[in-house]
């Protein structure tokens, strides 16, 4: 019943709940369905821990019916297993306060933690957001690739990633009952008591009324409850605000890692497609011929290439990556290493492939020029196709400076594939010197 001295109900003092806490969590369900769930997992829970052995389950700690476990993000958010998969909230929404079912609920805080800890056990947990609710993996063992979770499991691998475990139990062996044990000794502290804030009394009230009174102020107290009421509101709804950017960040990340895979598959096809019309000319059609003509108008970009440093120009800059982080920010998701090595890749494949459409260009010429053997593969291309390579390649005067670039392609990441960049950039310069030789000046395509 609600406190008839007080201008209002409780307030909920989400921002109270911080990074690292342990909020565990005892429904109070109104349905006799809901108190059956809650009886069998409550009591569960002890039955389990005596099977399993090694459990927390002391009879001179009794346990406290708690079902559920949430850990505390900062910023008034919690993360939890809920029964279906792993999401953010914001806590009071978790613990469905002010409403006719709200739980009960306790908090425990461990002071010593460090800022370095609180941070890698934040970072374990939202390592799961989105994934999947299970608990029959309390059953078996530990398997590689499985990103399912319940709750107790998700609180015990991030405590246990930041190196402060909660005892020696597998993640997937700890319940909430362990944990609530757990928390009942040092250094943890019992801070339920600074979530919940009473509301200012009728006493507080008249005091301050009677001192805006005699200040000449108007009579604003009468909308004070009012005011703070809307004030929680508002609160509320940045910090839901909050949770659903969470969710467009994971959604984002997302994206950029299913964007860059694709692109990566896509330039290694081209390159298929390029090495096998190297091979088989006669195939080619309208389409192969204007991506040729293509590659050819930039021959001195591709050329300049070889002794660029690095492709960091040429790759494309997601913000908020750390391109040197190596752990995935999310389960079964590369990380931002990751995404940069496929994008290199992909720069990279798509280089080799252009190179490649240049050589079939190139040498498709020269057989028109020469009637050399060694181009007689390339006397099936389409004289229209040819006319159109021609037209659009650079004069080779202007290529000349290009023979005596080192091809050194330091970004090229290994020696393997360094010297296959060397050789067909070696190849084309041969083939350039030839046009100029062929014609002594700079070709001229109207001949």
């Amino acid at each position: 019943m609600a406190d008839e001295n007080r201008t209002g109900p409780p307030i909920f003092r989400n921002l109270s709940i911080e990074a690292g806490d342990i909020v565990l969590v005892r429904s109070n369900p109104a349905k006799l369905h809901g108190n059956l769930k809650r009886y069998v997992n409550i009591n569960g829970q002890r039955v389990l821990a005596s099977i399993r052995g090694g459990g927390s389950a002391r009879a001179e700690i009794p346990s406290s019916g708690h079902s559920h476990v949430m850990l505390g993000m900062g910023d008034g958010l919690v993360i939890h297993a809920d029964g279906h998969s792993v999401v953010y909230e914001v806590a009071s929404d978790a613990l469905k306060f002010g409403q006719d079912e709200a739980d009960s609920f306790a908090v425990y805080r461990n002071p010593r933690l460090s800022p370095v800890a609180i941070h890698a056990i934040t970072r374990a947990a939202k390592s799961y957001y989105s994934k999947l609710y299970r608990f029959s993996t309390f059953f078996g063992a530990e398997k590689d690739g499985d990103t399912t979770q319940f709750c107790s499991r998700l609180i015990a691998y991030a405590y246990r990633r930041a190196a402060v475990p909660f005892s020696r139990l597998k993640d997937q062996r700890t319940l909430p009952i362990d944990l609530f044990h757990a928390c009942q000794e040092e250094p943890w502290h019992d801070v339920t008591q600074d979530v919940i804030e009473a509301p200012l009394s009728a006493e507080a009230c008249a005091v301050l009324a009677k001192i805006a009174n005699e200040a000449g102020l108007p009579p604003w107290i009468d909308d004070l409850p009012d005011l703070l009421a809307q004030s929680q509101q508002t609160q509320l709804a940045i910090l839901r605000m909050n949770a659903g950017i969470k969710e467009y960040e994971y959604k984002s990340y997302c994206n950029i890692a299913k964007q860059v895979e694709m692109m990566a598959e896509l330039s290694l096809l081209q390159l298929e497609q390029a090495l096998d019309m190297l091979a088989y000319p006669e195939t080619m059609d309208a389409d192969f011929a204007a991506t040729v003509t293509d590659a050819l108008q930039q021959l001195p970009a591709l050329l300049a290439i070889a002794g660029l440093p690095n492709l960091d120009q040429r790759l494309e800059i997601y913000p908020g990556l750390d391109y040197n982080d190596d752990t995935p920010p999310y389960q079964g998701l590369p990380s931002p290493a990751a995404i940069r090595k496929m994008q290199l890749k992909r720069e990279a494949s798509g280089i080799y492939a252009a190179l490649v459409l240049v050589d079939i260009g190139l040498s498709s010429i020269l057989w028109r020029k020469t009637g050399h053997e060694h181009f007689s593969k390339f006397a099936c291309v389409k004289t229209q196709y040819l006319l159109n390579f021609k037209a659009l390649l650079p004069s080779t005067s202007e290529l000349a400076h290009y023979e005596a670039l080192p091809a050194a392609f330091a970004w090229a990441g290994n020696l393997e594939v360094q010297q296959k960049f060397t050789q067909i950039f070696s190849r084309l310069i041969n083939l350039v010197k030839l046009l100029r030789l062929r014609h002594g000046q700079a070709c001229n395509p109207q001949h």
